[in-house]
């Protein structure tokens, strides 16, 4: 079959800007990661850390190395329970860890001698200073979200209560207009309106003209989102402004919905 070259020549842009998009969007799942010591603080090579999804039930497994570290770099986000064992201790179980969008965890585990079926476990919130990261940004979580006022249901109104954004002129309203157009353009840290980057799940939100967001996703779909506002990390190379990444809802083991009614008077 011959195929004219007319043809393959969009058909190859077409993929290699596929290819493009989805190479530069930004994971927005999150990542732990730490080192397993015994007693005396040696490090213990060889221990299984296993971090399950309590609304999915889904397991992730790693194996610390000769220095006793371990990374679990691509986590979804949501609650988890961390569990380590390795023979000869003491089986850890640390529970009551939130992991937010594009959150880089540290969690070191501390192993005490004894059977493998003894069970020690830690339910106390880990710390929420990061250690591993030099940025600065503020998660907007589903509890306000759901809970806060937004103006025509526009989630990203929220973007205003991170400390260092501001619209672009006195005037706007930045992202309360309904259209997209000087709807994202808004000043983070005092960066330009038009330098922001927009990830949603991950891939490119942004609109190639003005640099823009893309797509608005309802209020119900949003799980959260980051606004990252300096220091930021290398990935987010191309921007000389802030970050906003969105977290649409994932399914879980429970059945789950909302209903709201919408009214606006004239």
């Amino acid at each position: 079959m011959r195929i004219r070259s007319s043809r393959v020549f969009p058909l190859i842009c077409f993929c290699l800007l596929a290819l493009v998009a989805t190479l530069s969007g930004q994971s927005p799942q999150g990542a732990i990661s730490g080192t397993v010591t015994d007693g005396q603080g040696s490090a213990v090579p060889g221990a299984d850390v296993v971090a399950r999804n309590l609304g999915t039930n889904l397991s992730f497994k790693a194996t610390t190395g000769p220095n006793g570290s371990y990374a679990l770099p691509i986590l979804p986000i949501g609650d988890y329970e961390v569990t380590a064992n390795f023979t000869g201790f003491k089986t850890f179980v640390r529970t009551g860890i939130r992991l937010e969008v594009s959150q880089r965890l540290r969690l070191d585990i501390p192993l005490e001698l004894g059977q493998v079926s003894e069970v020690v476990e830690v339910k106390a919130e880990i710390a929420r200073v990061q250690t591993e990261d030099s940025n600065l940004g503020t998660v907007v979580e589903s509890k306000r979200i759901a809970e806060l006022p937004l103006n025509g249901r526009h989630v990203f109104n929220l973007v205003k209560i991170v400390p260092g954004v501001q619209p672009r002129e006195n005037g706007t309203d930045g992202f309360a207009e309904i259209s997209n157009q000087v709807f994202s353009q808004i000043r983070i840290n005092g960066g330009p309106a038009f330098g922001n980057q927009f990830f949603l799940d991950g891939g490119v939100n942004s609109a190639p003209v003005h640099n823009e967001i893309a797509v608005v996703p309802m209020a119900d779909a949003v799980e959260e989102f980051k606004v990252e506002t300096s220091s930021l990390k290398a990935e987010y190379g191309q921007t000389s402004g802030g970050v906003v990444n969105v977290v649409t809802r994932g399914g879980t083991n429970e059945l789950r919905g909302s209903l709201y009614e919408f009214l606006r008077n004239g």
